[in-house]
């Protein structure tokens, strides 16, 4: 599977603003992003695609991760994550 390249300041926010991911390399941050990819619900916005997994909430376009925010204290019952295809994604 190819992974998503992230624009300048998304490692940096992931890193320092999603909870247990300080210390990840460049490339974890990669491979979690991408996964999250192909677990979240997506909006379609023009060519870009807003992905939404739990308060995490991320633009894709082009291969690359644009933009992403960390709603921490939201709601996320809505979301249900499908464990077989995490575990999947995870091998």
């Amino acid at each position: 599977m190819e992974l998503l390249n992230l624009h300048d300041h998304v490692y940096d926010c992931y890193t320092n603003k999603v909870k247990g991911n300080k210390l990840l390399s460049y490339e974890m941050v990669q491979r979690k992003l991408t996964r999250n990819y192909h677990l979240s619900k997506k909006v379609k916005l023009g060519s870009q695609e807003l992905c939404l997994y739990g308060c995490l909430t991320f633009l894709v376009g082009e291969g690359c991760v644009l933009w992403l925010k960390n709603y921490i204290g939201t709601d996320t019952s809505w979301f249900v994550k499908d464990m077989k295809k995490y575990e999947k994604l995870n091998e």
